[in-house]
């Protein structure tokens, strides 16, 4: 039978003075650095032993290699929140704690944004077979480490935004066939990476902002007939591009702001507005002239 204990014991700083709180073990538990400032071992022990804590956050805490390896031996945690804890800075091997995740059956959720797990951690992490919805915003990782991702069955939510995965990122992310929610946001895609992602069948929600596509793939993403809520905010996308999206019924939300859309296009996403919800700059784009003032070089 699992240890039930019902409080842990964390170390909060203030005043340059550390001095330890309990706080009791609950189904959810959300713990940052903004409400706690550290938290031992014996105590990850505890958390990894509570057989009816569900849902564990531990962000940014300074979480080791050690501490990871001991959560993923939980036999009730579905939920994991382990962002920005650099856990693999120093550990003696840095796939010992992300095989352990890779290896658990019981989580459904995991994220670890920002903890530097690079190409290496994103191909140990791709082979897990429970995980749901992975998060792995803001890890270093390229194509390189998306090899594996295609292979992935389970998978119905992903978050690569913040990595630099190029056309063949996308190419194999495309190939994951459970896959419902999917947010690429600055990672570095071109019109060919939209292509392969607009022939995914069950993508539903699709976030590309602040990427480089332009015409060619807002006409390859137009003519998917599953995605229902599509953000190509801050890309390259013109008035054709515009019109092609504004054709598509199927849309129910789209966001197109900041991208270089002018009065044809705009007219047309104020008519797309009757079936969706749209996004879109106020004003037509304009270039700048060569003696606009706001662009002369100082």
């Amino acid at each position: 039978m699992a240890d039930k204990l019902n409080n842990i014991l964390i170390c909060h700083s203030k005043s340059n003075k550390n001095f330890f709180v309990e706080i009791p073990i609950k189904k959810h538990l959300h713990l940052s650095d903004h409400v706690i400032g550290s938290i031992d071992t014996v105590e990850i022990k505890k958390l990894a032993n509570c057989d009816y804590l569900i849902d564990l956050e531990l962000s940014n805490l300074n979480i080791t290699g050690e501490q990871v390896e001991i959560l993923a031996s939980s036999k009730s945690i579905k939920k994991l929140n382990i962002s920005f804890n650099n856990f693999t800075k120093f550990h003696s091997s840095v796939c010992e704690p992300l095989h352990a995740l890779a290896n658990n059956k019981i989580l459904l959720h995991l994220n670890v944004e920002g903890c530097y797990i690079g190409n290496v951690g994103a191909l140990v992490l791709s082979k897990n077979s429970s995980i749901k919805e992975l998060v792995l915003t803001s890890n270093g990782i390229t194509k390189e480490g998306l090899i594996n991702i295609q292979n992935n069955t389970t998978l119905i939510s992903l978050n690569l935004s913040h990595n630099e995965i190029h056309f063949l990122g996308a190419k194999y992310i495309s190939y994951i066939p459970t896959l419902k929610y999917l947010t690429l946001a600055n990672c570095n895609i071109t019109d060919n990476g939209a292509v392969a992602l607009a022939k995914h069948e069950n993508l539903k929600r699709l976030n590309l902002s602040s990427n480089y596509i332009g015409n060619d793939g807002a006409f390859a993403l137009a003519l998917n007939a599953n995605i229902v809520k599509l953000n190509l905010s801050s890309n390259c996308i013109q008035d054709l591009g515009a019109v092609a999206l504004a054709e598509n019924l199927v849309l129910k939300h789209l966001n197109l702001i900041h991208n270089y859309i002018g009065n044809k296009g705009l007219y047309k996403l104020k008519e797309m507005e009757q079936h969706c919800v749209v996004h879109h700059d106020t004003e037509p784009y304009k270039e700048c002239c060569e003696v606009c003032q706001s662009c002369v070089m100082m």
